[in-house]
C-alpha cells in the first residue's frame, strides 16, 4: 500500500527495510536467507509494520537481475514478481518520494 501522508508518529512505529534485507529474504540460496525469514516471522507475529523506499525497490531489481551480484540471477519478470509479492503485504508501506526530489 502506498502512503501519501506520513507523520513522524506513524513512521516511528515502522522498520525501514534495506535493500540487502529484501535480497536475503527473496534469495533462498543466500546464507542469510533463513535468518532473515525467521526474523520476519517473529516480527510479523508481534504485528510489526515495515516501510520501504522506492529506491530500495529499484536497487533490489538491479541486484537480483545481475549475475555478477547474485549466484542465481532472476529474469526481469521474476524480479518484478518478487517486488509485487513484497508490496502485497498488508504490513508494508511504500514511503512517498518527497516533492522536492522529483524535478
Amino acid at each position: 500500500k502506498q502512503s501519501t501522508t506520513m507523520t513522524s508518529d506513524s513512521m516511528s512505529d515502522m522498520l525501514l527495510l534495506d535493500t540487502n534485507v529484501l535480497v536475503y529474504y527473496s534469495d533462498s540460496d543466500c546464507e542469510k536467507h533463513a535468518a532473515v525469514r525467521e526474523f520476519f516471522k517473529s516480527q510479523n507475529d508481534q504485528g510489526e509494520q515495515y516501510c520501504v523506499a522506492p529506491q530500495n525497490l529499484s536497487e533490489f531489481f538491479a541486484v537480483v537481475t545481475d549475475s555478477r551480484r547474485v549466484q542465481n540471477a532472476r529474469t526481469p519478470q521474476e524480479a518484478h514478481q518478487a517486488i509485487n509479492q513484497f508490496l502485497s503485504q498488508d504490513n508494508l508501506t511504500i514511503l512517498p518520494v518527497p516533492v522536492d526530489v522529483v524535478p
